[in-house]
């Protein structure tokens, strides 16, 4: 959930490398990136090498996109160059083999570094592999499935990761499970999945509803009332948020007063001894998010809240709510 993946940002990602190649076509020099888990981040320059790698400037480097882990480009003008790869019916190299017999033993306690691996390499062999691992009679096994077929980040593999949360018959697992569709919610939200959202949508289980409603495309109606329903109505705080959220980016404002409170807060609930810097970037991750959540409510009180904002000690927030502001001001123009 929300704060799931505002942790990742401060662990780091391997979607970047330095690079030098030759250069095919150029797109708009402004742009964002959308990851697999929902996370964006502003980018310059991105190109198109002659190989079809994509590459764009971070922090003053010139890094590789890695196609799965960044699922979109978004230029200024909201057109996106999805970057989901394809699965390949190559044959499965002996590393992933290997990264598969790890999470085949119930006993290996390393088996989430074994997931970079099937990363490396997806294609459609290794997805039934994972698959068929998925109805083991180990509930460990099953678990690892699901975190397998996420990490590949193709199409394919998450609506099989999806497939496998719906199936699951253990109660305690299948909610547990579900969280993992979190760290593919990008690559979900661009699939033909409108049946198996139906399915998540009207699941029995209040947290599986939420967790499909959470990843659906902006455009699911439905998914709005699961959202205050499951969402904004949890005990648990870090649901409620991640509902306002999700609630917030729809345009909806049933989470508006949760919003403002996060944006005006200074420490994120549950954090405390952690590294002050580790904290910072977790509370501008945060603030940067609920400006643009503000900025599509677009209500006076979320002006009120992204106005005070501009005042920010950081400037990554303060960037953000001008620029939240900047679009209120388009839209009203229109």
């Amino acid at each position: 959930m929300l704060l799931d993946t505002l942790l990742f940002v401060c662990i780091g990602s391997p979607t970047v490398a330095h690079v030098a190649l030759p250069i095919e076509s150029r797109p708009p020099s402004e742009v964002t990136l959308v990851h697999a888990d929902g996370r964006r981040e502003a980018a310059r320059d991105p190109l198109r090498a002659t190989d079809g790698t994509w590459v764009a400037e971070l922090d003053g480097r010139r890094v590789i996109l890695r196609p799965g882990e960044i699922v979109a480009i978004v230029d200024a003008e909201g057109d996106e160059t999805v970057l989901i790869p394809d699965e390949p019916t190559t044959e499965v190299p002996q590393r992933a083999r290997d990264a598969l017999a790890v999470l085949r033993d119930d006993d290996a306690a390393d088996w989430l570094r074994a997931l970079d691996d099937l990363a490396k390499s997806p294609c459609a062999d290794l997805r039934e592999a994972l698959v068929e691992l998925g109805g083991d009679r180990s509930k460990e096994s099953r678990r690892r499935a699901v975190h397998g077929l996420c990490a590949l980040r193709t199409r394919e593999g998450t609506l099989a990761a999806a497939g496998l949360v719906l199936d699951e018959a253990n109660k305690s697992l299948r909610k547990e499970i579900a969280d993992a569709l979190f760290s593919v919610r990008e690559i979900f939200a661009r699939t033909e999945c409108e049946e198996l959202l139906a399915r998540g949508l009207s699941d029995r289980d209040g947290g599986v509803r939420f967790v499909f409603a959470a990843i659906s495309p902006r455009t699911c109606d439905e998914a709005v009332p699961v959202l205050e329903k499951d969402g904004l109505r949890s005990r648990d705080h870090h649901t409620r948020e991640t509902a306002a959220l999700e609630l917030g980016r729809r345009g909806s404002a049933a989470g508006e007063a949760l919003l403002v409170r996060m944006l005006e807060r200074d420490r994120i609930p549950g954090l405390h001894d952690e590294d002050e810097d580790f904290v910072r970037r977790l509370v501008v991750a945060e603030k940067v998010a609920v400006c643009d959540a503000l900025g599509t409510i677009a209500t006076e009180r979320a002006v009120e809240a992204l106005r005070r904002a501009t005042s920010s000690e950081y400037e990554e927030v303060r960037d953000a709510a001008e620029t939240a502001l900047q679009r209120i001001a388009s839209k009203s123009g229109d």
